[in-house]
């Protein structure tokens, strides 16, 4: 399984690609517009999307589980850090930008 919770169509092609045959992707990332998949590796490789709003909490101790047992490499994700200061330039407008390559901009508020 994997979940897309950016918004972002490279992240959504990554999950689709992430998962094996018959695996399940779930999109709970909003998209700000359309996102074409590429049906024919869904159908191919009978993948199962599913779209879930929020984030159930019936998720949350598995979820935990598998970023400590190391499974689910959460801390991948982070493709940026930066203070709170630069939050605005240095992270949203950068998450904005259709070209950009980041999926998540961890904001340090400890400086």
């Amino acid at each position: 399984m994997a979940i897309e919770c950016v918004g972002n169509e490279h992240a959504l092609k990554a999950c689709v690609d992430a998962v094996r045959k018959q695996g399940v992707v779930v999109q709970t990332g909003l998209h700000p517009h359309e996102n074409p998949l590429d049906w024919f590796q869904v159908t191919f490789r009978d993948l199962e999307i599913k779209g879930a709003w929020a984030y159930p909490t019936h998720y949350w101790p598995r979820v935990i589980r598998l970023i400590a047992s190391g499974l689910l490499p959460a801390t991948r994700i982070v493709t940026k850090r930066i203070t709170l200061d630069t939050a605005v330039t240095e992270g949203f407008d950068v998450l904005l930008d259709p070209a950009g390559a980041h999926l998540k901009i961890l904001i340090d508020l400890s400086k």
